[in-house]
């Protein structure tokens, strides 16, 4: 049937035939039939269904209905669904009891061979109904690993050994856990049709010693580094390189919404574990889980990519305890609204300000009028680290402009005379506000939350260009030519 527009799906004894079009699919119907009496194999006829929009396939509802736009919904049948809270509960019955100072062993828990199998054989069917379900399988699926299996005898055994029953340990709870909010939840699935999402570039790596993580965020490279306990650098390095990979998603995760995260990782294990949603390692596959909860929650997209470590310069240097960068904190978004009502709207953002223009409190409708011929206003924030490529970016700007054309804007710097940049921006900028050292005009991401935060050094806004006719304060005046005759 290749090329004519039907399409043929077997598990086992089982045959789901789907068409382009309703006569496409009579017509594989109708093939497959013929097939069958050609070779003399026997098939229930009273099993047959459709053609139909909406179907039942091996405990999952197929409803591919007109409304869909050709994304079919795939949810798990009612019957399946009724069935799996008595079967959780079932195993939940079985767990023993935690661990208490009495008794600080639990007791073993063995099953039969047939019995753990049921669970994990009815979850594969319905799991491509549950997003990410698969993942969330691994641990039941890893209790038969390296297992030889007696199922008339309900047994196991390692390669020459004894035979016993099979035991069922805390990770396997872990997983059933998972699945019974999911299944609460969320029991369907279609594909979505958003557009392919912005990358964003991250990096990591890990030593004995820390992990260290970059990424590049609102035009801007940030960093994080995270020293080891004494636990954790007696794990083995395939963890602590995935212990980094999870800290970058948790910590710019949020901020990050949306995008897809393309993490330069330089340990095969961590980006093989990362790729599949799946280590043989029990403790790797825990973080596994948290980093695919983590992309379910801010709703990302994340692509590991083996990079040599060569090429990791900051997040190497980071592992090894080199100090991070100070990142940079964005004005709060009140202390943003008044310069953007007075000086905007901006037309160029530079800075993690650049959020609250797209966000439900932007100014841009209720700002002022600007001065006539003004095409493009900037907004620029620069980190500490970065203030002289910033003042460049504003230059340049500066002198593209032509003679129709004017080109303006804000630069928020920290007080420092004594940096070379500060006597950079003397000749063609003017403050027009300043924040004092301890003022709470900044904000920083701390718990998954912004919240304001002291200023560690003072601040300047600065305008640019200087026009004719501009009114400067004189002490400003003052310390301006004390500036250029220095």
């Amino acid at each position: 049937m290749a090329g004519q527009g039907v399409h043929i799906f077997v598990y086992v004894d089982d045959f789901l035939i789907v068409g382009d079009k309703l006569e496409n699919t009579i017509k594989g119907v109708q093939a497959l039939e013929e097939l069958l009496d050609v070779l003399g194999l026997q098939w229930a006829l009273h099993k047959r269904r459709g053609p139909a929009r909406a179907l039942e396939f091996l405990g999952i509802l197929i409803a591919n209905l007109r409304g869909l736009e050709g994304r079919p919904l795939v949810v798990v049948a009612e019957k399946r669904r009724k069935r799996m809270p008595t079967l959780f509960e079932s195993w939940r019955a079985k767990r023993s009891p935690p661990p208490t100072p009495w008794s600080p062993s639990p007791k073993r828990l063995e099953v039969a061979p047939k019995e753990m199998a049921e669970l994990p054989g009815l979850l594969v069917f319905i799991a491509p109904c549950i997003p990410q379900g698969r993942v969330y399988m691994q641990a039941m699926l890893r209790g038969f690993a390296g297992l030889a299996v007696d199922w008339r005898g309900g047994r196991v055994r390692f390669l020459h050994g004894q035979w016993q029953n099979l035991e069922v340990n805390e990770s396997f709870f872990a997983d059933l856990q998972w699945w019974e909010s999911a299944l609460r939840s969320c029991s369907c699935w279609q594909r979505p049709t958003t557009p392919p999402p912005l990358a964003a570039i991250l990096g990591t790596d890990a030593s004995h010693q820390a992990c260290g993580g970059v990424a590049w965020v609102d035009g801007s490279r940030e960093e994080t580094q995270l020293t080891f306990t004494a636990a954790e650098k007696r794990r083995p390095i395939n963890l602590r390189e995935l212990y980094g990979a999870v800290r970058v998603a948790d910590l710019w995760g949020e901020r990050l919404a949306g995008h897809k995260l393309l993490i330069d990782i330089d340990n095969t294990a961590t980006v093989g574990a990362t790729t599949k949603a799946f280590s043989k390692a029990e403790n790797m596959q825990k973080q596994v889980r948290r980093l695919v909860s983590l992309v379910m929650q801010h709703k990302l997209e994340y692509r590991p990519v083996h990079c040599p470590g060569v090429a990791l310069v900051r997040p190497d240097a980071l592992s090894r305890g080199g100090k991070p960068d100070a990142p940079r904190n964005p004005l709060t978004q009140e202390a943003f609204n008044v310069w953007e009502k007075r000086y905007g709207p901006f037309t160029g953002m530079m800075g993690a300000e650049r959020d609250y223009q797209s966000g439900e409190g932007a100014m841009a409708n209720t700002a002022e009028p600007v001065d006539e011929g003004v095409q493009e206003i900037l907004w620029a924030h620069p980190a500490p680290s970065t203030c002289y490529a910033a003042l460049d970016l504003v230059l340049e700007n500066l002198a593209s402009c032509g003679p129709s054309s004017r080109v303006s804007g804000l630069v928020v710097l920290p007080h420092d005379p004594g940096q070379g940049w500060w006597r950079r921006a003397a000749p063609f900028c003017y403050v027009v506000g300043r924040y004092a050292r301890g003022s709470r005009h900044l904000e920083k991401m701390t718990a998954g939350e912004w919240s304001s935060v002291p200023a560690s050094f003072p601040t300047i806004i600065l305008r640019c260009p200087v026009h004719l006719g501009e009114t400067l304060p004189l002490s400003y005046m003052l310390e301006r030519g004390t500036r250029a005759s220095g």
